[in-house]
């Protein structure tokens, strides 16, 4: 859902009026949805089961905001229910196997879609690195974390390339660039145990080199109701023990969701700040 109320926050921007957003609901999906004016534009959809919603959900917010085409999301919304099912046989396997395809299929094709299937590639090789770091598997470990790298990079090279070429018209936001490299930063801090990532030099270089604060703070400054790049930053401002930053991200986490005054709150299944060893820092000496 945090995919969806940022994409929501976002039409606001644009100038959409609840109205607005009403109408080219309908253009795509005649019966409607329910409305809950008091809440703004918060929404509902009680007429069909879950499963239905979120596919209608998925297929209206990638028509009115993502440039990928709809191929290419649809095999990352297979792999995400795949991911996110703890009943799930065998993920390996099916990892195995869907990086088998992909190493042919993103060759080819338009460079939006090639730019999201190595997106895709590259969160394979993400989500598989806690796995290795908690068995001991240091060689795969290593392969997972440079190939991630190696995926994410060059979506984000098709992605500039695409937003460069006048032919496509490719209007890419700036939130879905820091994405990618928060994605990045991601398989240098993943692949570290929670209490060594203040001191690898790795970690800390990249964190630098790829201008990770600064970046946070313009998407902040552009979109101030998204909570989770001000978490981001004010736990890479507690792990290189910078007071300031951490002051700014945690006045702008509270912003964009006063909850986060407790700093017990956990939302949407995220850990909460108090009990993460990564904002210690942040806590014993800022908050």
């Amino acid at each position: 859902m945090a995919n969806l109320y940022s994409k929501i926050h976002r039409l606001k921007a644009q100038g959409w009026t609840w109205d607005e957003f009403l109408h080219q609901i309908s253009l795509i999906y005649p019966p409607g949805i329910d409305e809950k004016p008091s809440t703004g534009f918060t929404v509902s959809h009680t007429a069909k089961p879950p499963d239905i919603s979120a596919r209608f959900w998925s297929s209206f917010m990638t028509s009115v905001s993502l440039p990928f085409p709809a191929s290419a999301e649809a095999l990352i919304g297979l792999y995400n229910r795949q991911f996110n099912n703890p009943r799930h046989p065998d993920l390996a396997a099916e990892q195995q196997a869907l990086s088998i395809y992909l190493h042919e299929a993103r060759q080819y094709g338009p460079l939006l879609y090639r730019a999201r299937l190595y997106w895709l590639s590259g969160n394979i090789q993400l989500d598989q690195l806690g796995v290795f770091r908690k068995n001991g598997k240091l060689r795969q470990l290593k392969t997972a974390q440079q190939q991630g790298i190696e995926f994410y990079q060059q979506s984000l090279s098709l992605l500039e390339e695409a937003q460069q070429n006048t032919e496509i018209q490719a209007d890419i936001d700036a939130f879905t660039f820091y994405k990618l490299r928060q994605n990045m930063l991601a398989c240098y801090l993943n692949a570290l145990t929670p209490e060594t990532r203040s001191e690898s030099s790795k970690l800390l270089e990249y964190l630098e080199a790829c201008d990770f604060i600064c970046s946070t703070k313009q998407v902040l400054a552009a979109e101030p109701f998204q909570w989770l790049p001000a978490r981001n930053g004010l736990r890479f401002s507690s792990l290189t023990h910078n007071a300031e930053d951490c002051r700014w991200f945690y006045e702008a986490m509270c912003i964009a969701n006063k909850a986060f005054t407790d700093l017990h709150y956990s939302p949407e299944n995220t850990p909460s700040v108090a009990s993460s060893i990564e904002f210690r820092w942040a806590i014993e000496n800022v908050l």
